[in-house]
């Protein structure tokens, strides 16, 4: 490594299901990427070798275990987590000189988005749906309270990210209304602002 790479290379840690990875498997370690997207669950992707596929077999990377990245400049004490989340895919590459393996990460809030629901929620402020919403998903809602209950909440055939965060024209997405509808005709999106409320509280549920 030049020297010019040691002043600003910076230390990081990878840590599976909260232990720090063996020595052996943190050497292996050819890249790590994160990308950081607002409407979408954060992705970390690591990119890990292993010549003639020694060792491969002990590897701690398996679908479904916690993943923390943890990244900090050269002269810091202790590196500071970059990245929490959960281990999807794990896609082996095998070639003439071994095998190299690329495990991608989400972030918790990615089981917001794997099934499309139908429900209706009455007489609940936003942050009591998302508050349920999210602690259904396994997570904790950090929320602030949002005002007056809507009378009636409808969920129709959305993910429940859909229905907790804005459209990007800055409209809620799914049917918000102060009155009762016995259709899914009536669309919050429709000419109606987006509670601030559900932004932070989606925002809360990628901890």
């Amino acid at each position: 490594m030049s020297a010019g790479a040691e002043q600003h290379v910076a230390s990081y840690e990878v840590l599976v299901e909260g232990e720090q990875l063996a020595r052996e498997h943190r050497d292996r370690i050819k890249e790590i990427r994160v990308v950081d997207d607002l409407r979408l669950p954060d992705v970390c992707t690591l990119r890990v070798a292993y010549p003639r596929a020694a060792g491969i077999d002990a590897m701690p990377f398996e679908i479904g275990r916690a993943l923390e990245v943890r990244l900090g400049a050269t002269d810091a004490f202790a590196p500071a987590s970059l990245f929490k989340g959960q281990i999807v895919t794990v896609e082996p590459e095998f070639g003439e000189g071994g095998c190299s393996v690329t495990i991608r990460s989400h972030d918790r809030s990615h089981v917001l988005h794997r099934s499309r629901r139908v429900r209706t929620f009455q007489n609940q402020t936003a942050s009591d749906i998302v508050t349920r919403i999210v602690e259904d998903a396994g997570m904790t809602a950090d929320c602030e309270a949002s005002g007056e209950p809507h009378d009636f909440v409808q969920q129709d055939n959305e993910t429940d990210w859909d229905l907790i965060w804005p459209s990007p024209s800055g409209s809620a997405s799914s049917s918000w209304s102060r009155t009762p509808s016995p259709t899914s005709a009536v669309r919050a999106g429709e000419g109606r602002s987006s509670s601030p409320g559900r932004a932070r509280c989606a925002r809360s549920a990628r901890g």
